[in-house]
């Protein structure tokens, strides 16, 4: 496979020039919009992003109007509910996104909002400049960082949380010219290849991660993406189309699979996290005390728990408990009455309900059948 798409010995000899180069993007990057500041005013009154919970008709007209989206968004939304489905429509379009003429889009994500769900018919690429976010999406929440890369496929489902502080950056590629500029990716045999397979055969939720993987080479190529969009000319436009495969080619060539995962492999690697963290703490450990730790909210933690195991909070302590007493029984000649205090119940008769209920027999009887 040819590294970088387009020209990669000029485009490497003009970066070698650093940063100092683009001093000018940077600092528009990095700045407030109008809409960045409507809603760091309203955080610094309450503490709180923006949400769907507190936007109402006159800031969502204003919010359109900043926007540009007055000519896809119809003004007439009462309701908020109303507002966030007309909205996830029209991020489901490319067209308020992309020049006609090019098919490459680079944008700033806002900051101060919490996101919402929602889709879109194009690949996107999320970059995390500065700070941090929280990459979203049906299945749970994947916090990322500066110089961590999303890649999201068409279709699916995701939203995005910028913290205050914090600078992210989108390029977006229409689905048609990804499947053909980037065909031999899908072909290869790279980490990478896997994933974008999967994601044009449609498949949901096939986002990749990338931890730190913009370098500074790789922002060098966004930074030169965000100065030609904004010259807006045919031949700026195609330089776009030339430099956005050479930024991709570059972090699929330097990816590996120590490096990437997807949101199956966080959440799943996360729940492991949890479930050891509550092991190690299982005499004490609550739901906001794990929360805590994990910087989650309670809701949130339940939520993630329910769909990643099955099982709520309580029951998976449970769980953990009637299994170190399993242990304790076998192990040791501790009388019941203390056991079952040393596994976090108070009640020895509503610990040998449970654990009837549970293994169908009493805790003794379960001792003298697994002593050795």
């Amino acid at each position: 496979m040819t590294s970088f798409g387009y020209n990669g010995k000029n485009i490497k000899s003009t970066l070698r020039k650093g940063f100092a180069m683009f001093t000018q993007e940077l600092k528009e990057l990095y700045a407030l919009t109008e809409i960045d500041r409507i809603g760091k005013e309203y955080y610094d009154q309450t503490g709180e992003y923006l949400s769907g919970k507190v936007i109402d008709k006159n800031m969502i007209l204003h919010l359109i109007e900043v926007g540009g989206l007055g000519r896809y968004l119809s003004s007439d939304s009462q309701k908020t509910d109303a507002f966030i489905l007309e909205a996830s429509a029209i991020l489901n379009q490319e067209k308020p996104f992309f020049n006609p003429e090019s098919d490459v889009s680079i944008r700033k994500a806002m900051r101060y909002f919490a996101g919402f769900l929602h889709t879109h018919h194009y690949f996107e690429i999320q970059c995390v400049l500065e700070g941090q976010a929280e990459y979203a999406t049906p299945a749970g929440v994947i916090p990322i960082r500066k110089n961590d890369l999303v890649f999201v496929p068409p279709n699916t489902s995701h939203s995005l949380c910028v913290f205050s502080g914090s600078t992210v950056i989108s390029i977006g590629i229409r689905k048609s010219t990804f499947e053909k500029a980037f065909r031999d990716i899908l072909s290869s045999d790279l980490p990478i290849s896997r994933y974008f397979r999967s994601a044009m055969a449609g498949k949901q939720n096939n986002e990749i991660f990338f931890r730190g993987a913009l370098d500074d080479f790789a922002l060098q190529l966004l930074l030169m993406m965000y100065r030609q969009q904004k010259l807006g000319t045919a031949e700026a436009n195609k330089i776009n189309d030339h430099l956005a495969q050479s930024f991709t080619y570059y972090i699929a060539e330097k990816s590996t699979d120590e490096t990437m995962f997807g949101t199956a492999e966080y959440l799943r690697d996360k729940i492991w996290d949890i479930r050891m963290y509550m092991v190690d703490h299982y005499r004490t450990v609550t739901l906001a005390s794990t929360a805590k730790h994990f910087h989650y909210s309670e809701s949130y933690l339940s939520r993630l728990i329910s769909r990643q195991l099955g099982m709520s909070f309580s029951q998976l302590l449970q769980t953990i408990r009637l299994d170190k007493s399993c242990e304790l029984l076998i192990n040791s000649d501790v009388k019941i009455t203390e056991l079952c205090e040393r596994v976090g119940y108070d009640n020895e008769s509503y610990y040998i309900q449970l654990f009837r209920k549970t293994y169908g027999i009493t805790p003794l009887q379960y001792r003298k059948r697994n002593r050795r």
